[in-house]
């Protein structure tokens, strides 16, 4: 009887050492259930709600698309300066050209010659530009002369002069008279802005 006792104590042991086992063992995927639910818990504190992570990655992209939308290269730079108030005073038709970009613009009224002369200089990229008008008809206003003070044109109509570094143009409309200086000896570029502004000045 004695010894049936033993065998059902040592059973019984061995059932419940086998039962505590299984319960560490089940410990495990317990715990392992805790750490993935406690990371995707600080995973949600960093998602807004309403958000998977994939649209929060989305969402932090989108100041520099916006950034970049708002820099659109395709668009023309506009003028920086405005043109109204000394057309008004001359009875100018200056503008900024239009078959190129002009960087550093500058537009004033200065007196030469005895004459007002409104005059808007520009680079177009380090060649520097400049256009001049006046409404009187007579003055030299090109703002270029040789050694004896004697000015680059020899009449008073429309004319072109080749000078050392440089292309100079004068052309004559209603208004007043202008003058283009490009900077460059590239007629094909000192062609494209004075047809450029030809067309500005007579429209």
């Amino acid at each position: 009887m004695k010894q049936i006792i033993a065998l059902l104590l040592a059973v019984s042991l061995l059932f419940a050492l086998s039962a505590c086992g299984k319960k560490e063992n089940k410990t495990d995927p317990i715990q392992e259930s805790a750490e993935t639910a406690s990371e995707a818990a600080a995973a949600a504190q960093n998602t807004a709600p309403g958000q998977d992570s994939q649209s929060a990655d989305d969402s932090a992209a989108q100041p520099e698309n916006d950034a970049a939308a708002s820099q659109n290269p395709a668009e023309p730079a506009q003028s920086s300066v405005d043109f109204g108030e000394v057309n008004n005073t001359l009875g100018a038709r200056l503008a900024a050209p239009t078959v190129v970009t002009p960087e550093n613009e500058n537009l004033q009224i200065v007196e030469e010659n005895g004459a007002q002369i409104a005059q808007y200089t520009f680079l177009v990229g380090s060649i520097p530009c400049g256009v001049r008008f006046s409404p009187d008809f007579t003055a030299d206003i090109s703002g270029v002369a040789d050694e004896t003070g004697a000015t680059p044109f020899k009449g008073d109509g429309e004319e072109v002069v080749n000078i050392a570094g440089a292309i100079l143009g004068r052309w004559v409309t209603v208004d007043g008279q202008y003058v283009l200086i490009v900077a460059d000896e590239n007629p094909e570029n000192f062609n494209a802005l004075l047809e450029d502004y030809k067309t500005i000045t007579t429209n």
